[in-house]
């Protein structure tokens, strides 16, 4: 073999175990990642802890805004869909005539749960936004609005690229 070869061989070895060894080195990386890999890297909590590790926040705003957090979370319903609810809509798609009525009944249910869900989390925000600071509101507000530029800019560009394939 050259020693090219062996040198690819290598360090494609090395990148390949370099998490396993990390996850070795540091336990902390380990968590993180099997966190991530069951799915906490997403949800409310996690986005609000993302955006306070950057305000400096004081131990008590911490703890305030932990326990605003976990009681919101605690006030959720379990967002599991009911078999009532499920058996509702097959009923609908399986009955050899449309139920339009039956189909706005179900429509009319589905958002007034989502209106209830937004608006528990816009007192969410209005609870958490009097925790902080002035100082911290105009940043939170920055970063917001930073990360909605951010996301207009990718919907844009998948839309070129929808409509250039």
């Amino acid at each position: 073999m050259n020693v090219k070869t062996v040198l690819m061989t290598l360090s494609t070895l090395f990148m390949l175990n370099g998490p396993a060894i990390a996850d070795e080195v540091n336990p902390v990386v380990a968590e993180q990642r099997q966190g991530q890999a069951q799915g906490k890297k997403h949800g409310p909590a996690n986005m609000y802890h993302k955006a306070f590790r950057q305000l400096d926040l004081s131990a008590a705003q911490q703890a305030e805004i932990t326990a605003l957090l976990e009681a919101h979370r605690q006030a959720q319903p379990a967002r599991q869909r009911d078999a009532e609810g499920r058996a509702a809509w097959q009923a609908l798609m399986d009955a050899p005539q449309f139920d339009a009525t039956s189909a706005r009944e179900l429509l009319t249910q589905r958002q007034s749960k989502q209106l209830e869900r937004q608006l528990q989390r816009l007192q969410l925000d209005h609870q958490i936004r009097q925790v902080l600071t002035d100082e911290q509101r105009q940043q939170w507000d920055s970063k917001r609005a930073q990360r909605g530029e951010r996301m207009k800019e990718r919907r844009r560009m998948k839309t070129e690229q929808r409509a250039a394939s």
